[in-house]
Formats: C-alpha cells, sequence, structure tokens
C-alpha cells in the first residue's frame, strides 16, 4: 500500500479530540474501531456505529454511546455501520469515528482495492491526520503477537475480523 502525505491546517475548533497529538494505530474493523497509542496500548475500543437523526441530518453519538442508542430511540434515530467487509461504506460517517493526530497507522485488509484504500486514506486526512500509513492487518496481527517479521522463519498468521478474514504465511 502507499503512503500518503499530506499538509493540512490544524482542527477546526471545537471538534471532539480523541487524544493528544501522539502517533496512533488504527484497526478500523466492521464491528469495532481500536485505537492504540505508542506506550498507553489500547486506549479505545467501541464498536464502529454512528447514531443519526435522519431528520436534522445531524450526527448525534458514535461508538458504545451510539450502540446503546438502537432500539431504544424513536425511529427517525438511525444507526449507521460505516463500515462494511473491512471496508469503508460511508465515508462522512466514518469520519465521525476517528478524530486523529498528525501520523496515522491504519490497518487494512490484505485484499483491499485501490479505490478502498484510498477511501481510507480520505477518512483518515479528513478526520485530521498529516500522514496515514496503511498496514495490511495479516503483517499488523503479526506484529502485534511479538513476531520479528524480519527474520525468515515460517509462521502462519490468522487474523480473523467481524468483516473479513485474512491469512498469510
Amino acid at each position: 500500500h502507499q503512503q500518503a502525505v499530506v499538509s493540512i491546517e490544524e482542527p477546526e475548533k471545537g471538534k471532539r479530540k480523541l487524544m493528544a497529538q501522539n502517533d496512533i494505530g488504527i484497526d478500523l474493523g466492521t464491528t469495532t474501531i481500536i485505537i492504540a497509542q505508542e506506550g498507553k496500548g489500547v486506549v479505545l475500543n467501541q464498536p464502529s456505529v454512528v447514531a443519526m437523526d435522519t431528520r436534522k441530518k445531524t450526527v448525534l453519538e458514535a461508538g458504545d454511546k451510539a450502540l446503546a442508542m438502537v432500539g431504544r430511540t424513536p425511529n427517525y434515530i438511525s444507526a449507521i455501520f460505516p463500515l462494511k467487509d473491512g471496508v469503508i461504506s460511508d465515508h462522512t460517517m466514518t469520519r465521525e469515528l476517528i478524530v486523529v493526530p498528525p501520523r496515522v497507522a491504519v490497518c487494512v485488509p490484505a485484499a483491499i482495492t485501490g479505490i478502498e484504500s484510498d477511501a481510507v486514506v480520505e477518512a483518515v486526512v479528513a478526520a485530521g491526520a498529516r500522514q496515514v500509513y496503511l498496514i495490511d492487518e495479516p503483517i499488523a496481527a503479526a506484529l502485534g503477537s511479538g513476531i520479528d517479521i524480519t527474520q525468515p522463519e515460517g509462521r502462519m498468521i490468522i487474523d480473523i475480523g467481524g468483516g473479513t478474514t485474512d491469512i498469510a504465511v
């Protein structure tokens, strides 16, 4: 995958901030979004869902709070799951899930297309990143489990997610 390097202005004032200006890694999954920060580990683990008021076309909540609203609110409050099969299906709603620092590494399915990878980069850049690094999920899984991927050893990695399963040797 290609690295996207862009230069943007500071995020809008009043926009909610998820964390400080430090590098992070994102697993933008079909069912769950996980964000890890170096030195802190996992700092966010929430459902990939956004609650929207369809009458006013406004986002009400994201993550756990949005999921808690499902089935308990009027029918004009809609739960939107913006990721499908490990890729972005609703660009605008995905941006509601992530507000990020300048450099971000994002896990993506190994078989992602160029258009799908561009959508991930665009969503993360729109959320505030200046540099985006896409990492295949099996590589991220290997690194996360402590495997030294630079060594010539045979290993099989199986990454089973909510929308995709990747296997790599």
